[in-house]
Formats: structure tokens, sequence, C-alpha cells
């Protein structure tokens, strides 16, 4: 199994970096590729479509109290056997850190998928911290 964990540190307070990483169905709004997406009304499932291909999530675990989730991959285009995320906030001084680990099978998903969640984290920060 293959894996692994990605951080940034958002110059904004954890309420107000969770309520935009907390909205399940928001990802489009920040992370690069995904062009749009949508969660179920009673925050089990997330739909993300990535020009015409379409990604199912399944959210195993959300708790905002801890400000945190977990998703694992169930249908889409990604050659996986296996796919684990979970992403999560927390104060740092002022600020918070955004913490997305991952773990995939086979191993040859963290070289695929690596480079995009650095991308991904760094348009989450310019995102909050121009606003």
């Amino acid at each position: 199994m293959g894996s692994f964990v990605k951080e940034v540190t958002i110059n904004r307070p954890i309420d107000e970096v969770w309520d935009l990483v907390g909205d399940i169905g928001a990802i489009s709004s920040w992370f690069p590729g995904i062009d749009s997406s949508t969660a179920a009304p009673d925050g089990s499932s997330r739909v993300c479509m990535m020009g015409d291909a379409k990604i199912v999530e399944e959210i195993v675990s959300y708790d905002a109290d801890d400000f945190r989730y977990q998703y694992t991959i169930t249908a889409g285009p990604l050659p996986l056997d296996h796919h684990l995320a979970t992403v999560s906030v927390e104060g740092s001084g002022g600020g918070s850190l955004v913490r997305w680990e991952v773990e995939i099978v086979p191993d040859s998903g963290v070289d695929m998928l690596s480079p995009i969640f650095d991308h991904a984290l760094g348009e989450l920060k310019d995102h909050l911290e121009s606003s």
C-alpha cells in the first residue's frame, strides 16, 4: 500500500478554513481540475466531475467538531484498487494547518496523485489568503 501526506499552513482562523474545506460539495471551488462537485443531501457521498470523467466518493466519516473527514473513491477512471483519504484542519498559531493523508493501492498511484495534491493545497492557500 502506498501513502502520502500533504500539508499547508494557511493564514486564516480554523473556522474560516473549515467552512470551505469541510463543505464537501464545494471542493470544485478551489481544487484544480474539478469542474463541478455535489454532495448527497445526507452528506454520505460526493460526485466530482473532471471534464467527462465522473469520480464518486463515499464519505466514510465526518466530524465537524474535530474538523476532520474521510472519504474513499468508489467509482471513476482512476486505476486504483484501494483509496482512503483523511482531510483535517487544526489550529496553528494564528492560522490553520490543513493535512491530507492518502492511502492507495497500487503504490504507483502515489506518483500519479501526490503532485496533484501539492498543487491543490497551494490553490487552497491562495484562495483563502486572497479573500
